[in-house]
């Protein structure tokens, strides 16, 4: 009996140093690539299409899609402490949770709401629970403009420096939900996010810019 299938085989494209989304602090990574081959009797002979590619921190060990290699330390910074802190934390959580909502649709692993409760208690001093992140994931996708009441609630009491805080965290929400990249969902969403803000086109182009650079090979 002739035994044949295919199976996926993960590899190390490069490294490098990027900063890391969970450990909110410049780490090392691996760039990792998942391709399918092939087999006969369990060996992988024939290479076939490449079913994904993903970053993953030496530290934390954490899986990120490759855009997270465009975040730079200022861009996922804790909320500024102001009267306004708690409302400023809950919009800066609300981008990240919608942000992750639209880049995973909804259903995320473990280690990804994992990664997104990391993300959450270094940025917005929020602490939930893994199964917390998945509900409050899956909440979002099920009711995708959610977020909008949020964000305009907080816009009398925040500045433009704030308001970069805000889309970079939904930002910060696409790169830990997406299984790759997030893809033209994700602009959207930032897009409409910053527009919900009031911010000028040119202002949220260079932000824009900034996150769709390709990322440095080491």
């Amino acid at each position: 009996m002739i035994i044949w299938g295919t199976r996926g085989i993960t590899s190390t494209v490069t490294s490098g140093n990027f900063f890391c989304p969970s450990c909110m602090q410049e780490s090392t990574y691996q760039h990792r690539r998942v391709r399918r081959f092939f087999t006969l009797y369990f060996i992988p002979l024939i290479p076939l299409d490449t079913a994904g590619e993903f970053v993953q921190c030496g530290v934390c060990q954490g899986q990120f899609n490759m855009r997270v290699l465009s975040l730079k330390p200022g861009d996922m910074q804790p909320a500024p402490k102001a009267d306004s802190g708690d409302a400023m934390r809950g919009a800066m959580a609300v981008a990240m949770v919608h942000g992750a909502a639209v880049a995973s649709g909804g259903t995320m692993d473990s280690g990804a709401c994992g990664n997104l409760a990391s993300l959450l208690a270094g940025a917005c001093n929020l602490q939930l629970s893994v199964a917390d992140v998945g509900k409050h994931v899956k909440n979002a996708a099920t009711n995708p403009d959610a977020w909008q009441g949020p964000i305009r609630s907080v816009l009398p009491q925040i500045d433009e420096k704030a308001k970069e805080a805000i889309l970079r965290s939904g930002f910060g929400g696409l790169s830990v939900g997406a299984d790759g990249v997030a893809g033209p969902e994700g602009d959207a969403f930032l897009k409409a996010l910053a527009n919900a803000m009031n911010m000028s086109p040119a202002h949220v182009r260079g932000i824009l810019a900034e996150f769709n650079q390709p990322p440095q090979q080491a």
